[in-house]
């Protein structure tokens, strides 16, 4: 995706502005050379389908194209499949030459420096409204300003007056300034949605880790460094979403991990201790305490004594079958 680069120190320079509502759907547009000015085209209804320098568009309603002028053999513009279309079009100079470059879609849109805008060479509006309502305030404005029927040989529409130049090109500038803001919010936007998908999967992705390794005494550098990442960036991920550090997190499985054993076993503390990947039983039992406020003994304690021994479900299931 390629836009131009316009630095709005200065407006850019209407021409002429208008509307177009084909009556039928075998309208197809005509072929024409640009080789003054820009053309902006915002379409309102249905579907354009418009062919420039080699490369086949079609914008639909809420969509937008922006065409730059070329004074080489293919710089004409020609429709290359009928449809019932409906589009404001705006024609304009620049008082500075536009840079084209080319459009990085996962990168932010907006630019720092304030004297500059981005305008893609096509796109979706995510309001379009606004950008209708600017158009038809311009259209408003030139028809009452200006002399439409004396258009010069590069279609630039006659003032009534000098003075209303500066508005008239203003609110042009405006109309590219509305189209670049709505770009960076939906710019924005999108790649807020994917960092927080991206997030997610990164956080699963180590959730099923740590599932794979309770038996290993995990640190949060350990699944840091197996997934590449900084570990004050994952436990800042952790907390964001759990609302536990990833230390804390490690920690909390560990506990219902061991929970399991206590209620579910006759498994001493120290086998536990080592099943969990704790290579002291005494270091387990301090970082069980300090989490539970009870010894693992106590919690234990707290369970009936319904744990039978394997063996003897073993021996009781030999006796039944036989």
């Amino acid at each position: 995706m390629h836009g131009l680069l316009f630095n709005i120190n200065s407006p850019i320079e209407f021409c002429i502005t208008g509307k177009f509502d084909a009556l039928t759907s075998s309208y197809i547009h005509i072929r024409r050379a640009l080789n003054y000015s820009y053309e902006l085209f915002v379409i309102t209804k249905g579907t354009l389908y418009i062919s420039y320098q080699g490369q086949k568009y079609a914008a639909s309603a809420g969509q937008y194209l922006l065409m730059h002028p070329h004074d080489d053999s293919n710089n004409c513009q020609y429709g290359y499949r009928p449809s019932q279309v409906d589009f404001y079009w705006l024609h304009f100079t620049t008082p500075y030459a536009p840079q084209i470059i080319s459009i990085d879609y996962n990168a932010p849109f907006q630019i720092e420096n304030p004297n500059y805008i981005i305008v893609p060479d096509q796109g979706t509006l995510p309001n379009p409204d606004k950008v209708l309502v600017l158009l038809r305030h311009l259209q408003d404005y030139a028809r009452s300003n200006y002399n439409l029927s004396a258009i010069s040989h590069e279609r630039k529409a006659v003032p009534k007056s000098p003075y209303v130049k500066p508005v008239i090109d203003y609110l042009s500038t405006t109309i590219l300034c509305e189209i670049y803001s709505q770009e960076c919010t939906q710019r924005l936007s999108e790649i807020a949605q994917d960092t927080a998908s991206f997030k997610k999967r990164v956080y699963y992705s180590i959730l099923d880790y740590i599932k794979e390794n309770h038996s290993r005494y995990l640190k949060a550098q350990d699944v840091a460094l197996k997934f590449g990442y900084n570990p004050k960036y994952l436990s800042s991920l952790f907390k964001s979403i759990t609302g536990l550090s990833l230390k804390q997190y490690i920690l909390q499985q560990k506990v219902e991990d061991a929970n399991i054993y206590l209620s579910e076993t006759e498994l001493s503390i120290s086998d536990i201790a080592f099943s969990l990947g704790f290579h002291d039983a005494h270091n387990f039992m301090k970082l069980y305490k300090k989490a539970t406020g009870l010894t693992p003994t106590e919690y234990r304690n707290t369970f009936p004594k319904h744990i039978v021994k394997y063996d003897q479900i073993c021996y009781k299931t030999l006796n039944k079958n036989f």
